[in-house]
């Protein structure tokens, strides 16, 4: 398989939108959505921990004709536990965190394979969705989706920033 890190621009955050377990979602992806890849690389649960779906190399299925260029992560929640059509940010701290870590790990592996970082964006779901209004922002009742339930452009702008891009300033170890 190609190394497709070169044309990776967008890590890309989503929420479950429900809270059933992993097995559940994957038992969708399969029977009720007929995928034979997984929606993400990595999945996180509400105690932080990060269940690694598919290789950051594999293409998976997060938001339809941007596939190839993405990376994509979710967490457990985004909705109300008593209403799972109201969208909610129930990230938990542990998610939080574990979050930033993967983020901080898919960047380590795309400057590792030969993506500078200088072109990639770290979004939410809902900021594919076309901007109806053309007033340059994605509005609620725009969005394809409310995933992830939070704006993640702007939770994780300081990670984007050009002359403060982590990967150089962070000594993580590569493998956690």
């Amino acid at each position: 398989m190609a190394n497709r890190a070169k044309n990776i621009r967008y890590i890309v955050v989503h929420c479950q939108a429900g809270h059933g377990t992993l097995k559940s979602m994957q038992d969708f992806w399969k029977t009720s959505l007929g995928w034979k890849s997984p929606g993400y690389a990595t999945w996180i649960d509400y105690d932080g921990t990060r269940h690694r779906l598919a290789d950051y190399n594999a293409v998976t299925n997060g938001v339809a004709g941007f596939n190839s260029q993405c990376l994509h992560m979710s967490y457990r929640g985004g909705v109300l536990q008593e209403n799972v059509k109201v969208a909610a940010d129930t990230r938990t701290q542990a998610q939080k965190n574990a979050i930033l870590l993967e983020i901080i790990d898919m960047m380590h592996w795309l400057h590792e394979n030969g993506n500078d970082l200088q072109n990639v964006m770290i979004l939410g779901h809902y900021q594919f969705s076309d901007d109806k209004n053309k007033n340059g922002a994605i509005e609620p009742w725009e969005r394809i989706k409310s995933c992830p339930s939070f704006d993640a452009y702007e939770e994780y702008a300081f990670l984007m920033e050009k002359e403060n891009v982590l990967y150089h300033k962070l000594k993580l170890p590569k493998n956690r």
